[in-house]
């Protein structure tokens, strides 16, 4: 759509990068050896974001 002229800009994610920071933080996880309770909230963590303009 931007390069259509229908939209000047959106933003973009790169889902490669979000796989390997869930993986990453899974890992992490695992080897904390911690227990998570079930009734915890998730946390969030945060994934670059691209401006796409062309």
């Amino acid at each position: 759509m931007v390069e259509a002229g229908q939209m000047t800009a959106t933003v973009a994610q790169n889902p490669a990068d979000i796989g390997a920071t869930g993986l990453k933080l899974m890992v992490d996880a695992e080897k904390s050896g911690k227990v998570i309770p079930l009734d915890k909230a998730p946390e969030f963590k945060l994934v670059d974001s691209i401006l796409v303009t062309q």
